[in-house]
C-alpha cells in the first residue's frame, strides 16, 4: 500500500520545511504554494528599502508571523537588537537566521503584549513590528496604553498563483492525493478557485482537507459526510457552495504540530 500523500499549500519556504516533517513520518507530499511572498518598499519612512542597510535604532522587534521575521532579516543586518516571537516556531527561526537576543510568548499577541510589558520599558525607545500588506493591522492598544511607541513598517505582500501547477492537476485527476493541507484562509480559498477553474471539484469527495483554524476550515468548503469524534472537529456544514470534502478536519491548537497530530491520529505512523 502506497503512503498517503499530501498536497501543502503554504508558501515555498515553510512548504519545504513541512515536507521535510512529512518525510520523516514516511509520508509524501507535493508542494503547490497558493502564493508567493513579495517583498515590498516600506511604507514607513523609518524603514530602509529591501537592501541590507541599517533600520533607525529600535529597542525591540515584534514577531508575529514567520514571513515578517524573513523580510526583516533581508533587512537588517544587526542581529543583536532584541527579538520578542509570538512563539516558539517564530523563535526558533529567528536564532537560525542568527538573531542573538530571541525570547518567545506564549503563542499569542496578548501574551506577546504581556512580554513586552514585562521586559521592556517605553522609556528606552519605540518597538517595530514587521507586517504584510493587505493584512489586519495588529492591535496594539494595550502596549500604546503603557507608553510604547510600535513602528508597523510592510514589508511584503502575498502574490496569488493564477493556475494549478501541472503535477497538482496530474495527482488530482489520477487519484493520488490523501488530503490538502491548508494553513490560511486565502490559501483555501485561492486553491478552491483555482481548483474550480481545472475542472476538478469532483475529485475532492475522496479528499480530506487538513485545516489550521476554524476560519481555515470555513473558507475550505464544506463536508460530504459526518465524520466521527474520535477522528475529526465539529464537521464545517455551515457553507453551501465551496469544494464538498469527504472530511475536514481542524488542529486541536493553531500550530503545525498539532495539525501533524491529526494527521497521526487519522493515518497513524507508517
Amino acid at each position: 500500500m502506497m503512503p498517503p500523500q499530501f498536497l501543502i499549500t503554504r508558501p515555498s519556504g515553510l512548504a519545504q520545511r513541512t515536507a521535510r516533517r512529512l518525510q520523516a513520518y514516511g509520508w509524501g507530499s507535493l508542494i503547490a504554494p497558493m502564493v508567493s511572498i513579495v517583498p515590498t518598499e516600506a511604507s514607513s519612512p523609518a524603514m530602509p528599502p529591501p537592501v541590507h542597510a541599517p533600520a533607525p535604532p529600535y529597542q525591540a522587534v515584534l514577531i508575529t508571523s514567520q514571513h515578517g521575521l524573513q523580510q526583516w532579516a533581508m533587512r537588517e543586518p544587526d542581529r543583536g537588537t532584541p527579538m520578542l516571537c509570538v512563539g516558539g516556531a517564530s523563535a526558533t527561526m529567528a536564532k537560525a537566521l542568527g538573531f542573538v537576543r530571541v525570547e518567545a510568548a506564549g503563542g499569542d499577541a496578548d501574551s506577546l503584549a504581556s512580554l513586552v510589558i514585562a521586559r521592556l520599558s517605553p522609556q528606552v525607545g519605540a518597538l517595530v513590528h514587521p507586517t504584510g500588506q493587505g493584512f489586519r493591522t495588529q492591535d496594539w492598544s494595550r502596549l500604546r496604553a503603557h507608553g510604547f511607541v510600535v513602528d508597523q513598517p510592510k514589508l511584503y505582500r502575498q502574490q496569488p498563483i493564477t493556475e494549478l501547477p501541472a503535477e497538482v492537476i496530474t495527482a488530482l485527476r489520477g487519484g493520488t492525493l490523501t488530503a490538502i493541507l491548508f494553513y490560511a484562509p486565502r490559501s483555501a480559498t485561492i486553491y478552491a478557485q483555482l481548483v474550480t477553474q481545472a475542472g476538478l471539484t469532483g475529485a475532492h469527495h475522496r479528499l480530506s482537507a487538513l485545516c489550521l483554524s476554524d476560519a481555515v476550515a470555513r473558507a475550505a468548503g464544506r463536508e460530504m459526510e459526518v465524520i466521527p469524534p474520535s477522528q475529526a472537529r465539529q464537521p464545517h456544514k455551515n457553507i453551501p457552495d465551496g469544494l464538498a470534502w469527504r472530511r475536514i478536519m481542524v488542529a486541536k491548537q493553531p500550530t503545525e504540530a498539532s495539525l501533524l497530530d491529526q494527521l497521526v491520529e487519522v493515518w497513524g505512523r507508517p
